[in-house]
């Protein structure tokens, strides 16, 4: 799991990351925090965190918080500032939290246990031969089959799992996850639009259903959801 802290004050955010670790100890999270304090380079940075802190100097850094929502929409976001004014703007934007700087280790602690509490609950845990990797259910577009192991398919990258498509398929919510075909299993939250013979989530993927799957797919899939069939 990977969080991201920008801040161009150097000493705010050595605290700050310093402080996060403190916390991963005592649940014993694998955490990795990265710290940028280039604007440029933390909006190049690879879309994969799971939170976002930003320190808000003024009311133009709105932008920054902005520019990253285009980039990855899901990726919760905590506002950190020494001006308590800047928490409108931080809400203004869907900030997951605000944290008045210099911030007190409890308050920091409840926000993290907020998030881990929520995040954990929806969070998939797998290796993928190196590393074990939590992944958000809902982030998840569609699984498929490669062989004797499993292609997840997330909103920003795609992670191979060293388990079958069956056994992962197992451990997800029954009622959102739907076989279309042998190979390839779909998150209905992400279904953008079907028929019968293509299925085309909303990052623009489009995936075929096998004419043996297709009835229960359909079946299934007007149970959880409200679309135009077109």
């Amino acid at each position: 799991m990977k969080i991201a802290v920008f801040d161009e004050n150097s000493n705010n955010s050595s605290y700050l990351k310093q402080s996060i670790y403190t916390f991963s100890n005592l649940k014993n999270f694998e955490l990795v925090i990265d710290v940028f304090s280039n604007i440029n380079d933390f909006l190049k940075s690879e879309p994969n965190y799971i939170l976002y802190f930003i320190a808000f100097k003024t009311k133009a850094d709105i932008l920054l918080a902005q520019k990253l929502l285009q980039k990855n929409t899901e990726t919760p976001i905590v506002v950190t500032a020494d001006d308590t004014s800047l928490a409108i703007e931080a809400f203004k934007i869907n900030a997951y939290n605000f944290l008045h700087t210099p911030f007190r280790m409890t308050d920091l602690y409840d926000v993290l246990e907020n998030f881990f509490s929520s995040y954990l609950s929806n969070a998939l845990l797998i290796n993928n031969g190196l590393e074990n990797v939590y992944i958000n259910t809902s982030d998840i577009l569609y699984l498929e089959a490669d062989n004797k192991r499993c292609q997840i398919h997330t909103k920003n990258q795609t992670i191979c799992c060293n388990k079958t498509m069956a056994r992962v398929y197992n451990v997800l919510p029954q009622d959102s996850f739907l076989k279309i075909n042998r190979a390839f299993i779909v998150n209905a939250n992400h279904v953008s639009r079907f028929n019968s013979s293509h299925v085309i989530l909303t990052n623009g993927t489009t995936v075929y259903p096998s004419r043996h799957f297709y009835k229960a797919f359909k079946e299934d899939f007007l149970k959880t959801t409200s679309p135009k069939i077109p």
